[in-house]
């Protein structure tokens, strides 16, 4: 084995070697905050409206009283673009349970609350616009940032009229989440991996 300097040919690509490994975990490391990695996005119904002020004041001029027809006008929609609540999304939604106690309602009685309930509708609109960013936190670490909002109206209809005011949940996204190598790793995949 030829020696040049004192060190074998093989050990001088080897430390050349753990040099460019280490460089580069470095350099992907430095640039994980100056240069993400788009990650896509994640929408509903993006195409529905501009802007979430835009649903906003859409959903604002609806009034308790007003037609299905006038209803979905003002939105912009047809009711055939939302999804149809069942019953127990329609008590959920107006009474905060499924299967509240027929007194809570009007005392009438289980009878004259069941029709209430058959003469009521609802539908859901969903509008969500989430942009995602990846980036290299350290050399076995993944951060994800959000960026955007996810919101959800209910519409509560009795025969055909508005019963109450839009019920309108969610907001702005704004987080960040890490995780790690060994997250994505499972112990099917390492006893797969072994043969066993």
């Amino acid at each position: 084995m030829a020696k040049k300097n004192g060190l074998s040919t093989k050990l001088k690509v080897n430390i050349l070697h753990s040099l460019i490994i280490i460089l580069s975990t470095l350099l992907l490391t430095a640039c994980a905050g100056v240069l993400p990695v788009p990650g896509g996005s994640d929408t509903t119904n993006k195409s529905f409206y501009i802007s979430k002020g835009d649903m906003k004041e859409r959903i604002e001029k609806l009034k308790i009283g007003m037609s299905k027809d006038k209803v979905f006008s003002t939105l912009g929609r047809n009711k055939e673009e939302l999804v149809l609540l069942n019953r127990e999304q329609l008590v959920t939604a107006l009474f905060g349970g499924d299967k509240p106690a027929s007194n809570n309602w009007n005392g009438s009685g289980i009878i004259n609350d069941r029709y209430f309930i058959q003469s009521l509708s609802g539908y859901r609109l969903n509008y969500k616009i989430i942009k995602r960013k990846h980036g290299i936190k350290n050399p076995i670490t993944v951060q994800t940032d959000q960026v955007g909002f996810d919101y959800s109206a209910i519409l509560i209809f009795q025969n055909d009229y508005l019963y109450e005011k839009p019920i309108i949940s969610g907001g702005v996204i704004d987080n960040s989440s890490s995780k790690t190598l060994f997250d994505f790793i499972t112990p099917g995949m390492v006893m797969r991996g072994t043969g066993l």
